[in-house]
């Protein structure tokens, strides 16, 4: 009898949801929310074209998708190459410019500013949804909504793809399979194609199809049957909750809110709106000053349900500069917690209030540990105390060595790492540690050149201390939210 009271549990956690609401709200901001109305959902039964391979087929394609996602049609053009075209489509788009250059293709670079290569490996299984994407890339581009250069184009152009109404196309082509034959054996493999999963994409055409209040087509029925079952779950969850961002009025993007209005929505919000305005607070003009003046609610929220929240919580009062004697206790209690990533995270803040023989022991724990986030964390409190940790070189040097011999060589740095700010002669304590083994010997001096040669730490003198590690392998977990 009680299940009735409960909301339906969605496949996609809270930062993923956060994340999908978040572009679609850039969209919105940007395109108008008109253009969410515009046009509906397209099925894929609309296209009515026999996909062969063949250019022309694959021209009617470009066509349709250019029509009805008001793309100019005239400028981009299918071009069939003889080399395989690297990408796990087989497919890809370039500028006329570049093609020109190379005499090998033929074009006809006056009449169109863009060309879609395909090449003999062309998976056609993947085409539409792959092609959605790459003109929905370059719809945006041209729009100004976003760099071509920026790392979030693929993301942003996925949840275009639901937004403009091409979400069908994409949802289904999440994956690709193949399967390769070497000699008398055959390996099966399967490749993830666009940014966001299954589950991911269910949630964000649910959100889409709420929006625009579509019931003249089914469009679960489109639908791979993990992502229907996401859909189906979130279409439930968002009927019962209205827990999402674009059900908010006056919603502002940009950090500009009081923080007044911050504290509220921390304390009253729901886990979506908790964690969106967590992310938020770094946006901001003066970030560290609100992260002190709602220190006590952070603190709060290190109890919160949702782990994504607790998280980023923690995250944000890495950045306060003096902790009261209480504040101090409750990280310590932190330190304990199961969660391994909390506890790892809780101890380098610590140790940024503490003197080392506080947090030694806590120092030890993490030594013992042998993943990239225990050991990244402590990389900052070596880092943070020197010479101090001087007697915990031999675990570290047998944490490089757990390191070499799984061949992780990321996480090798960052053992490394630790040793040369804890010893001042570090390859001599390699050496002398290793002194059996000849092998390990050279691979551990490696890794602390690499190391050395690869990143900003660099031993400094007492009174120049050094408060971040800058490391190209891999960003400190506290920092990686």
């Amino acid at each position: 009898m009680f299940g009735l009271f409960k909301s339906p549990k969605l496949l996609v956690n809270t930062v993923e949801k956060v994340e999908i609401e978040r572009e679609l709200l850039g969209l919105i901001d940007f395109f108008g929310s008109d253009s969410l109305f515009l046009e509906g959902t397209i099925r894929p039964d609309e296209l009515g074209i026999q996909l062969d391979g063949s250019p022309e087929s694959l021209q009617a394609a470009v066509s349709f998708f250019c029509e009805r996602l008001e793309i100019k049609p005239s400028g981009i053009r299918v071009v069939l190459t003889t080399e395989p075209v690297d990408s796990d489509s087989g497919m890809a788009i370039q500028s006329t410019s570049a093609a020109a250059e190379d005499p090998n293709k033929k074009t006809e670079a006056a009449n169109f500013a863009t060309e879609l290569l395909v090449g003999p490996n062309l998976n056609l299984d993947s085409f539409l949804g792959e092609l959605v994407r790459i003109l929905m890339r370059q719809k945006i581009v041209d729009a100004g909504f976003i760099e071509s250069t920026s790392p979030r184009l693929s993301y942003s152009a996925e949840v275009a793809t639901a937004f403009f109404g091409a979400g069908l196309f994409t949802v289904n082509e999440t994956v690709s399979c193949c399967t390769t034959t070497l000699g008398l054996s055959s390996y099966f493999s399967i490749r993830k194609l666009g940014s966001i999963n299954s589950f991911g994409l269910g949630y964000l055409l649910a959100l889409v199809s709420q929006c625009r209040e579509e019931r003249q087509i089914d469009i679960e029925s489109y639908l791979r049957p993990d992502a229907a079952l996401s859909f189906r779950r979130s279409q439930a969850f968002l009927k019962k909750t209205k827990d999402s961002l674009l059900e908010e009025n006056n919603l502002s993007q940009n950090g500009t809110c009081s923080l007044s209005t911050i504290e509220s929505r921390l304390q009253m919000g729901s886990n979506t709106m908790v964690l969106w305005t967590l992310g938020q607070i770094e946006t901001r003009s003066d970030p560290v000053n609100d992260v002190r003046q709602i220190k006590s609610i952070l603190f709060q929220l290190l109890k919160h349900s949702d782990i994504h929240v607790r998280q980023l919580a923690l995250h944000l009062l890495s950045h306060v500069e003096t902790f009261e004697a209480d504040d101090v206790q409750q990280l310590q209690k932190i330190v304990r917690s199961r969660d391994e990533w909390t506890s790892a995270v809780a101890v380098n803040i610590l140790s940024k209030h503490v003197s080392f023989p506080e947090i030694e022991n806590d120092f030890y724990l993490l030594l013992q540990k042998t993943d990239h986030t225990a050991a990244s964390n402590a990389a900052q409190v070596a880092n943070r105390f020197g010479h101090l940790a001087r007697e915990f070189s031999e675990p570290v040097c047998d944490r490089i060595r757990v390191a070499l011999n799984r061949c992780d060589y990321g996480l090798g740095n960052w053992y490394v790492l630790i040793l040369s700010s804890i010893h001042p002669e570090p390859q001599q304590q390699l050496t002398e540690y290793f002194a059996e083994d000849e092998e390990l010997i050279r691979g551990a001096v490696e890794l602390l050149q690499d190391a050395m040669q690869l990143t900003e730490i660099q031993l400094k003198e007492k009174s120049d201390p050094v408060t971040e590690i800058t490391d190209v392998f891999t960003v400190p977990a506290w920092m990686n939210i």
